[in-house]
Order: structure tokens, then sequence, then C-alpha cells
């Protein structure tokens, strides 16, 4: 059976500080993986792109085949 995960990242910019988050869920919906970080001098676009990367990351460590992403930036996915 090829494992499924959802991979859904989101990045946020304020007062000059950028964050991204990263949530990792089975097919049925149970969270398997959280993480958020604070990105010090970073865009949020590179924020956004390095959210998925990670998020990617962990997915394939957790033994995916298949990753289905939803972010909030469409141009990095």
């Amino acid at each position: 059976m090829v494992m499924t995960l959802d991979l859904h990242t989101s990045t946020t910019a304020r007062n000059g500080r950028v964050a991204a988050g990263v949530v990792i869920r089975d097919a049925d919906g149970r969270t398997l993986r959280v993480t958020a970080r604070s990105l010090e001098g970073t865009s949020r676009e590179e924020a956004a792109y390095r959210a998925l990367l990670h998020g990617l990351w962990r997915a394939r460590g957790m033994g995916a085949r298949r990753i289905r992403v939803y972010s909030d930036d469409a141009d990095v996915v």
C-alpha cells in the first residue's frame, strides 16, 4: 500500500518578523506532526519555500510515497 500524507504550510509576516508553520496529516486526517518557526532575516516568500522543503523532507522521512501539498502561497507550490 502506498502511504499518502497531506502537507499543510502557512507563513505570516508582521512588523518585520516572519514565521512559518507545517502540519502533516495522514489520509484519515489525523495530525502526525506540527512544526512552527520564526525565521529572522528572511522574506515571506523564502519562508514559504523553506516551510515546503521542511515539510516534504519530514513527510518522506515518515515513509510517504505520495504527498498532497496545501499552502497559502500558490507561487511556491
